[in-house]
């Protein structure tokens, strides 16, 4: 997933988020949400509806905040693991969150 993106704000948003028929579950997206002084959380989202009720976020990530400044994202996503990029440079990688077959 590559993006580029230039946000005016530090309020809570989605980069983009492609949802079920019913707009109520996010299938696949990238939000940003305040984390603190000079931080944001970057999260991303996948759900599989035939699994779950609720969107689920699979990977987080703290980032320093970029309000008002281009920025360059790129989320690498193997089965196992999602890695970041910022500014096209390796930034963090985080073990994939699953939640098992009942």
């Amino acid at each position: 997933i590559l993006i580029a993106v230039k946000p005016d704000t530090t309020e809570s948003m989605f980069l983009f988020a492609v949802t079920n028929p019913l707009e109520n579950l996010i299938q696949l997206g990238v939000s940003l949400t305040p984390g603190g002084p000079g931080a944001t959380n970057l999260s991303l989202y996948y759900t599989d509806g035939d699994r779950h009720m609720t969107s689920q976020a699979i990977a987080s990530f703290l980032v320093p905040q970029f309000t008002g400044s281009w920025t360059r994202l790129s989320l690498k996503v193997t089965e196992e693991e999602v890695q970041l990029w910022f500014n096209c440079q390796v930034y963090n990688s985080v073990l994939v969150r699953r939640v098992p077959l009942q």
